[in-house]
This record gives C-alpha cells, structure tokens and sequence, in this order.
C-alpha cells in the first residue's frame, strides 16, 4: 500500500490534477465557487439586461467580458485555464424517466438507453444533446434511468463563449442537478425520504422532485413565464402560482412512485414566510427550510453554483452524472489533461535542456581555467630541478584528461527517445491505448493495452508480429479484462531483436 501511494504521489507531479470549480450561469449573474483545496474559494459578477434572456445567450460580448471580469476576481493569471462544471437554467432543458427491461447484456445496454432517448426527446434528436444516469429506486423487473435533454445551439452558445474566455467546460447540467447533489450532501434534510424541492431564484421557480437523494422529475418556470402579460408578479400571485405548482407535483408523485412522500423544501435567498404559511396550510406534509452548517454564510443563491462544484470534487473516472454535451464529460475532461501534460513537459523540456546548456558552458569555462592554471604551474615547475615537482605535475595533467573526457561523455550519452517506445506508438495506432511497458534485462517485453474491442487488441498483437524486430509475440486470452466505459484491457508479451 506505501508503494502504491508513494507511486501516485508521483503520478500526481508528473502530471498534476487541474482545479475544478463550479460555474453557475443566469440571467442576471456568473457566480463560481472552487472546494478543491478543503476552503471556499468564490466569486460573482452581476449581468446587464438583456445579456442573457430566458436562459439564452442575447450578447456573447458582454458575456464574454464578465467571464474575464470573474477570472480577474478569481486572481487566475492570463491565458492560464479555468476548468468549471457549468450548471445553467433555461425553459429549453427537459428530464424525463424511462425504462428498460432488466438482463439486457451490458454490450446492448447502451444502444437500449441511446434509443429510448431518442424516442422520448422533446427536440429534434440532430439538435439535441441529452443523457442518462440509473435510477436506484425502480419498478420490478425493470431498470429505470432518468433522461435529460437540451437544445444543442443553446449549449453551444455558452460554451463558446467560455472556451472565448480561456475556461474549460468539463460538464453542462442544470440546477435541479446541482440543488439536488447539494440537499443529498449538505443539508440536514433526510435524503433517505422523498422530497419536493421549491426554489425561488431571481430567474424564477425551480420544482423538484428527490427520492432518496436522487432526482426524478425537474420543473423550471421562468418569472417571464409567470409574469405573462402583466407588468409586474405580486407575492399572492406568485406564491398562487407555487402552490398550484406543487398540487401538480404531488399528483405526479403519487401516479408514478410507489412511497408516501414525506417533506416539502423551500429554498429562497431570503425568508418568505406568507408563502410557508400557506404551504403549510395547503399541504399535510413536514416544510423544511435548508440550512448549511458548512457553509453559513452563503445564501441561497449561491446553491447551484455551490452544487456544482460538489460534483468537481468528485473523481472524474466516477463522474457518471448526466452531462449535456457534445463530448461526454471524462472523455473531454482526459482530453485535456493530455493536452496539459504535453504542454507542461515541454515547458519543463525546454527549461531541462537550457540548464544542460548552462552546465555545461560552466563545466568549459572552469575546464579551461583549470588547464590554464595547470599549464601555468607546469612551466614554473619545469624550470626548476625538482623532478619530483615535474612528476606530481604530469599525474594531475593526466587526472585532469580524464574528467575532460568523462564530461565529454557525459555529453554524448544524451540519447533521443527510444527507437523502441517510438515503433510501439506506430504500432499501437489510434485503437490501442498503451497503458503500461515493462522491459527486463533479458529484453523481454510486457505491454498491459486497453482498447475498444478484443479484435483490436488481436490485430495490434498481428501488426507486432509482422514487425521484424520483434520476436516470439503471445497474446494470451486470459489476459482479457474488461475496463471502464466498454472497454478491454489486455497483456501481450514479445521479445526485441
């Protein structure tokens, strides 16, 4: 176990693991938050009107500035990458339950979950992004999954507009998700029960629905919504329309789940407390108001982004969480970490190769010093009749010849990379992902690969053996594991020539 924690340590400063924060986007402000580091890192940058309405970006400049304007809050140096899980509202995000009959073979798994979202999306499928995360509480002989999907132009719109501000999205969810994440960890509210979340935001209303923590159904109306045509909300009218909202909810709940629901929650930046009452009054279930003990001085409006960056905390090989994207979220999020390690090993290339360059011309300068000196101590000795002197003088001479040629062969011992290592990467080709060489004296050679299917991994091991350097290549079978995310990983041994 020391062995393997001092090797991730190294892992871990060969290539370091980014910070993560989470990044809520509204209509009316940016707010980010960073629990990477055990302490609350935050800030918040307000929005104009009409930046963003509705959910959709209406002036990427002036997004785009706020963004930089957070960045420089934040104290992140120019051109440096600020990685966000971004959580955003927007009428134009949908979720919906669905499910699949249980025993259905993990190779057709995925292609059952990818059909039944593309029959139940409310877009046109060409247009959407959407994805799925398993339900625990499910029907017998079923396995249900909850579906989420967005409009894709309206993804994108943010996304660019943050890849314009030097910030990395590693995942696009909405606040239900974030709210929902934050209540299950934080709050004291018992997750074990069944709950229905109201929200009152500055963007509008926000209704969930939470069963043992997991989120099953999600509502969003927009004060635009609610407004309508008149020209202002009055509190009747608005906690009117929460009231109905919830008596929606409550129907919906006893249709579909099978367990008494047991509290209502009420989130809001400030206490209302006619609308409590008239829950209370409305309703034969416990209201509960969400606290965090943890984090007390942050109001309500910092929940989702808060929520976010709970989900950053999370590794990202176990973030399996829905996110609306072109690019699942631990594939984007390794991509990037290549891209960080390339370009952080040539930083250090370049700064290793400069030094070199500095010792060396140091080594020259005292080198030539020390022959003149000895040089110099040579002739004066040699016009004295010491023979003993001149003796001493010729020993240091030839101590002196062999650290000039041990330093010259230091020099021609910097060798380029491995012609092996370099003929593996050919062979292994875009399909094959080396995870792990081992070369022992003899040189024999075991190479542990994961790839997509056992046929790659078999005509990687045909491609070594057309390889005329190599010899006495063996895949064994039993050396097929399955890996994370339908993948295979295998072992296969050979000698060099």
């Amino acid at each position: 176990m020391k062995g393997k924690s001092i090797f991730k340590k190294i892992v871990k400063f060969l290539n370091p693991i980014p910070d993560i924060g989470g990044l809520e986007i509204s209509d009316t402000a940016i707010r980010f938050i960073d629990l990477t580091h055990g302490k609350i890192l935050r800030a918040a940058v307000n929005l104009s009107p009409g930046v963003i309405t509705g959910g959709e970006v209406k002036n990427r400049s002036a997004l785009v500035a706020a963004l930089k304007n957070l960045r420089r809050d934040l104290g992140i140096p120019e051109k440096s990458i600020l990685n966000v899980i971004v959580t955003a509202a927007s009428p134009r995000i949908y979720t919906q339950i669905f499910s699949v009959p249980l025993g259905i073979r993990d190779s057709n798994l995925n292609e059952a979950i990818k059909l039944n979202l593309e029959m139940i999306s409310p877009f046109d499928i060409r247009e959407a992004y959407y994805d799925a995360q398993p339900l625990k509480e499910t029907p017998s002989g079923q396995a249900s999954f909850l579906g989420a999907f967005a409009s894709a132009p309206l993804v994108d719109q943010f996304v660019a507009a943050l890849e314009e501000a030097d910030s990395n999205v590693i995942a696009f969810e909405f606040p239900a998700f974030s709210l929902g994440r934050l209540i299950k960890q934080l709050s004291e509210v018992d997750f074990f029960g069944s709950h229905i979340l109201t929200d009152v935001s500055a963007e509008g209303l926000h209704f969930l629905i939470l069963v043992k923590g997991e989120l099953y159904f999600s509502h969003f109306l927009s004060w635009r919504e609610v407004q309508s045509s008149r020209p202002s909300i009055a509190l009747e009218d608005m906690m009117d329309v929460v009231i109905r909202e919830i008596k929606r909810l409550v129907s919906f709940y006893n249709n579909r789940i099978n367990r008494p629901l047991d509290t209502i929650v009420l989130s809001s930046p400030k206490p209302i407390p006619e609308l409590e009452s008239m829950i209370r009054n409305n309703f034969p279930l416990k209201l509960q108001i969400p606290s965090l003990d943890a984090f007390p001085e942050l109001s309500s409006a910092w929940f989702p982004a808060l929520g976010a960056a709970l989900r950053a905390l999370v590794p990202r090989s176990e973030d399996t969480f829905i996110s609306l994207m072109a690019v699942g979220t631990e594939e984007r999020y390794f991509q990037n970490r290549a891209v960080h390690f390339i370009s952080s090993w040539r930083n250090i290339g370049v700064a290793v190769f400069g030094f070199l360059l500095v010792v060396f011309w140091g080594m020259n300068m005292v080198l030539a010093q020390s022959e003149k000196s000895a040089a110099k101590e040579l002739s004066n000795n040699l016009s004295k009749p010491d023979f003993q002197e001149v003796d001493q003088l010729q020993k240091q001479a030839q101590e002196f010849n062999r650290l000039v040629a041990s330093a010259l062969f230091l020099k021609s011992a910097i060798s380029p990379l491995s012609p092996l290592m370099n003929r593996l990467n050919i062979l292994s080709g875009q399909s094959v992902s080396l995870e792990r060489v081992y070369l022992d004296p003899n040189k024999k050679i075991t190479i542990n690969g994961k790839t997509a299917s056992e046929a790659e991994a078999i005509n990687f091991k045909n491609r070594l053996l057309k390889d005329s350097n190599l010899d006495k290549v063996v895949l064994p079978l039993s050396s097929f594991q399955p890996g994370p995310n339908n993948t295979v990983l295998f072992s296969v041994n050979f000698e060099w020539k």
